[in-house]
């Protein structure tokens, strides 16, 4: 793969990425345009599917389980969680929807474990469905420690990889400060880290970009799936959550429990 960026991200931005992500640093300048990719929610999914739509998922896990030698997904072949996965790219709101979102995230984990290491093969799946999927806690802690190894390696193949998907993610462009840029690069190239979103999203809120970090607040809550129902009881992003006028689940339609 063609190298996206010259040299690595310079050691300042990143200290002050870190220090805006704990919160203990701010920056009063405006500076120019930054580019926040966002997950595009289609409200369908959450409407009872089509007969056809059905028949898509049916004949794919049929395909899929018809390959195991016991039953189980262990032993399903790797030919067929390639397949099951190319079909639930071809129909996200039927794959991905409220419906059969567990079964895909399952798939999709099985099929990453099978990777004989960490590599970019395997971040690229991740990729492929971070945008894509409404959920992403079942697998957003294993795609962020393939990333993490991965940026280790090679800054320079990493950063920007999610320009170059084949569906790529809604984007949002908006002015604002340095300090919103350096945060939003940090996130774009580790985007199943929350602290790095949540930096990104505390930094909308100083920059009155409020709608912004209302949606990216969803996808937040989305990475740790405890957050999301635990925000009543003193949840880890109450203090986010009080910032908003609406309960977050509704930014998105029915969201499961």
């Amino acid at each position: 793969m063609t190298p996206l960026l010259k040299m690595a991200i310079p050691f300042r931005p990143v200290c002050i990425a870190f220090l805006m992500i704990a919160g203990g640093f701010s920056w009063p300048a405006f500076s120019g345009e930054v580019e926040v990719p966002l997950a595009v929610y289609d409200f369908s999914r959450t409407m009872a599917l089509s007969r056809g739509d059905e028949a898509h998922f049916d004949d794919a896990l049929s395909d899929l389980m018809r390959s195991s030698a016991k039953g189980d997904l262990k032993t399903v072949s790797m030919d067929a969680l390639n397949g099951y996965l190319d079909q639930s790219f071809l129909y996200p709101t039927v794959f991905w929807g409220l419906q059969h979102e567990a079964s895909s995230q399952q798939i999709l984990i099985e099929r990453l474990h099978r990777f004989d290491h960490f590599s970019q093969e395997a971040y690229g799946l991740c990729l492929k469905f971070r945008w894509l999927s409404s959920n992403i806690h079942q697998f957003a802690a294993l795609c962020q420690s393939i990333g993490d190894a991965l940026w280790k390696q090679n800054q320079d193949q990493m950063a920007g990889l999610w320009r170059r998907l084949e569906r790529p993610p809604e984007r949002v462009r908006l002015s604002g400060s340095d300090a919103l840029l350096i945060l939003t690069e940090s996130y774009r190239n580790h985007p199943f880290s929350e602290a790095r979103l949540r930096g990104l999203i505390q930094q909308l809120l100083r920059e009155d970009q409020q709608d912004l970090a209302r949606r990216l607040l969803v996808e937040l809550l989305e990475i740790n799936d405890e957050a999301l129902w635990d925000t009543e009881r003193g949840g880890v992003y109450k203090d986010l959550v009080k910032l908003f006028d609406v309960e977050v689940p509704d930014q998105r339609g029915s969201l499961p429990r």
